[in-house]
């Protein structure tokens, strides 16, 4: 119990320490009474000590010392967002991006003021007390969470770790927060691309120097421009979600794959209709142009499906028809579809 409360108190949100704070100030007067009350011998004053005792027995059993630990897929969660999925087309995700998401926060809450939290309070002591307090594994990776709408979560550093059932974030808030995600052989890294974004806008924080800003600094998305109108140019970015829910930049994405299995789905919707490997090839070419892959990484992951490809136990019409429409798209050049079209006429 004390090491939990010296945690709370160090770590702890300042409601949950005025809580304490307030338990420790009615625990003394409670004390100094019953001194009083042995004392002075007043049957009074020692039934005034009892009820303040009580009292302060009653908050200390409604006051946790635990960090809170948030799990970003509770079952609760989860039947209350079906409710909003009802009439979505099935294979598209219809979430708002980070900038959509805190301009409705605004309309919905127009007296909210916003409020700035500075991350120049997280300096090198700080993060090791907090590694320890919240048992981060020596196995861990810095991520930018762009947006977790569940937990109002927007462009914040997070130290991301699993173990055996779970995905965890410490997030670096106003005060630090802890996820958790349950993890399941069915995950998959989803992409959303496109997002609305405001490159000066920001990560504001990780422009000043920092502790935070060498760390995570080399982690912001990717952005890049598109034409919304003949005369208006808007700036756009893609996130990857490193749990349901949790959509990371794609800075992130390097780091997250040393934690999670190479395995991509595009929400979209646009590629639905096409084959798995055209699918394939697309997302190695989304990833190519967001930085993740190099220029060799992303020709050979192409190499790697068209060999895949080759090896498919499919009629050669519909070979040839793979191959076209990536053709079609600028996904391949027709010299990757005579190589696969000669090899499997050499099997």
């Amino acid at each position: 119990m004390p090491k939990k409360l010296i945690n709370t108190l160090k770590y702890g949100s300042g409601k949950t320490k005025r809580k304490i704070y307030l338990m420790m100030g009615i625990l003394a007067a409670g004390v100094v009474l019953t001194l009083l009350a042995v004392f002075l011998g007043n049957a009074l004053m020692g039934l005034a000590a009892f009820l303040v005792m009580f009292v302060d027995g009653l908050i200390l059993f409604n006051t946790s010392f635990e960090q809170k630990t948030v799990s970003v897929n509770q079952p609760e969660k989860m039947k209350k967002n079906k409710k909003k999925e009802k009439g979505k087309k099935k294979g598209t995700e219809e979430e708002p991006g980070a900038l959509e998401w805190l301009e409705s926060e605004k309309k919905e809450s127009p007296e909210k003021e916003e409020k700035e939290i500075s991350l120049a309070q997280y300096d090198e002591q700080k993060l090791k007390k907090l590694f320890v307090a919240y048992k981060v594994k020596k196995h861990h990776v810095p991520v930018l969470i762009d947006l977790c709408s569940a937990e109002k979560i927007v462009q914040r550093p997070a130290y991301m770790w699993k173990n055996a059932s779970y995905l965890y974030f410490l997030v670096l808030d106003d005060e630090p927060r802890l996820l958790k995600s349950r993890l399941s052989e069915s995950d998959a890294v989803h992409i959303r691309r496109g997002m609305t974004a405001r490159p000066v806008e920001e990560y504001p924080e990780l422009n000043d120097k920092s502790v935070v800003s060498m760390i995570f600094g080399g982690l912001l998305p990717k952005y890049y421009t598109v034409e919304s109108s003949p005369y208006r140019t808007e700036h756009r970015k893609n996130m990857y979600s490193a749990a349901p829910g949790i959509w990371c930049s794609s800075g992130s994405v390097k780091n997250m794959l040393k934690i999670l299995p190479e395995n991509f789905v595009l929400d979209d919707g646009k590629t639905d209709e096409e084959s798995v490997y055209y699918q394939k090839i697309y997302i190695a070419r989304v990833m190519f142009y967001d930085g993740i892959y190099s220029a060799q990484e992303y020709k050979d992951k192409v190499l790697e499906v068209l060999g895949e490809l080759i090896r498919a136990e499919i009629a050669e019409s519909v070979v040839a028809e793979y191959l076209n429409s990536m053709m079609q798209k600028g996904l391949i050049p027709r010299e990757y579809a005579d190589y696969v079209i000669a090899k499997r006429k050499a099997k």
